[in-house]
């Protein structure tokens, strides 16, 4: 038999080890639960972090479906079956011939038809920059629902399946991290998918808006080289307009200057002539000087005819100088030159032409000399059938004077009239 002390003592003994057992089970299990519930923790926070990134993600797209997709889907709708060429033109009979996408076809709500109303793409030049801002529209949600498939792609769910059991080991099938990376990467293709068919659906109709758009450019590629054409063609009409211009303004000015200086040089010959014409009278010694006879002879003649009559001759300065013994070469040549000089006061712009007669003149009082003295050459008959409209005439006056004035002279007065000639 077991004696009552050992009994107690082993009574003691199980008793501390089943309570330290218990103890010990307790605290493990504790421990346990507690290492579970902060895995469990760390699998909620991490789910929830990853819905609430896919939340984000789905929201921005139903705000793009709601918005800028709609906006785009209305835009196409009212734009199809607006004109994009002005009437006349040779495309202006073409119409899309494309038919929109399935998925375009909605109901516009009133606001929306009064806002594509106020928006004027009757005019066919507002239609085709409707048809422009709806490409760049397009483009943008394109850019837009890319960055949200990036945004996805950031979502990893695996990273729930990477927190383990929670106490070192692999995931188990059926725990909490396993269903939760189930769920997130559900969520996650179903947002990936949903994005992928807008874009699909917004592909076909921005393929259809950029054909339209490639017209368009092409279009006002060629309006532009037209109008840069007309431009080019009215600055050149206006030049060739401003030439013919300026050319009749010039001609007229020049018919203007040539009628005024014809003008000037009529009155200035009229001048002239009012003030030298009749230089030479015609008389019956200038026909017989023409027929060959001399001056000389003519003189004899004259001075002869001249013994039957008393006082012929006007009593004139040049007569009293002649009685003085001056002869008639130096009177004649003295009356010339006089003349001259007048003439060249009062015709200074006509120098050339008054050189031509002062010089047909001298020749001719040379030639006058010569026949005074009785002496008269061939050269001398030719230089008065040569001046016989200037200087021929000149002279010829003062000859006649000459012969009237010997038709005066008395009879005492005849030898120095023969004296002189």
């Amino acid at each position: 038999m077991v004696s009552p002390s050992a009994k107690k003592t082993l009574i003691i003994t199980v008793s501390a080890i089943v309570g330290l057992t218990t103890f010990s089970t307790l605290a493990y299990l504790l421990i346990q639960d507690d290492k579970k519930a902060q895995h469990q923790r760390k699998i909620r926070s991490l789910q929830k972090s990853l819905q609430a990134r896919l939340h984000n993600v789905d929201t921005a797209v139903e705000d793009l479906l709601q918005g800028d997709i709609r906006l785009a889907h209305v835009r196409t709708h009212t734009l199809h079956s607006r004109a994009i060429y002005p009437t006349g033109h040779s495309s202006s009979h073409e119409h899309n011939t494309h038919a929109l996408p399935s998925h375009t076809d909605h109901t516009s709500t009133p606001e929306e038809v009064q806002r594509e109303q106020s928006q004027g793409f009757d005019d066919p030049a507002k239609a085709r920059q409707g048809y422009k801002r709806l490409d760049f529209l397009i483009n943008s949600i394109n850019e837009r629902l890319l960055r949200l498939l990036e945004a996805l792609d950031a979502i990893s769910p695996r990273e729930l399946t990477d927190l383990g059991n929670g106490f070192g080991g692999l995931a188990d099938a059926a725990g909490h991290e396993t269903v939760a990376f189930e769920k997130v990467r559900k969520r996650k293709r179903a947002t990936i998918a949903k994005i992928q068919k807008i874009m699909s659906d917004m592909d076909k109709v921005g393929a259809i808006i950029k054909e339209r758009v490639q017209a368009i450019e092409k279009f006002e590629v060629a309006e532009a080289e037209k109008k840069e054409e007309e431009e080019k063609q009215a600055k050149e009409a206006a030049e060739l307009e401003k030439e013919a211009r300026d050319a009749a303004e010039l001609e007229e000015k020049l018919a203007k200057e040539e009628a005024a200086a014809k003008e000037k040089k009529e009155q200035e010959a009229k001048e002239h002539h009012s003030k030298h014409e009749e230089v030479l009278a015609h008389t019956e010694d200038l026909d017989k000087m023409k027929e060959g006879i001399t001056f000389a002879e003519i003189a004899k003649h004259n001075t002869a005819h001249s013994e039957h009559h008393t006082e012929v001759l006007v009593h004139t300065e040049d007569l009293d100088k002649m009685k003085e013994g001056i002869t008639f070469a130096e009177i004649a040549k003295h009356n010339i030159e006089s003349h001259e000089q007048r003439h060249e006061q009062g015709q200074k712009q006509e120098e050339e032409e008054t050189s031509l007669v002062s010089g047909g003149i001298t020749e001719t009082t040379e030639s006058l000399v010569v026949i005074v003295n009785g002496e008269i050459s061939s050269s001398a008959t030719s230089s008065y059938a040569n001046f016989h409209n200037v200087a021929e005439s000149a002279v010829l006056v003062e000859a006649e004077e000459e012969g009237h004035g010997k038709e005066e002279v008395s009879v005492a007065e005849e030898p120095a009239v023969q004296e002189s000639a």
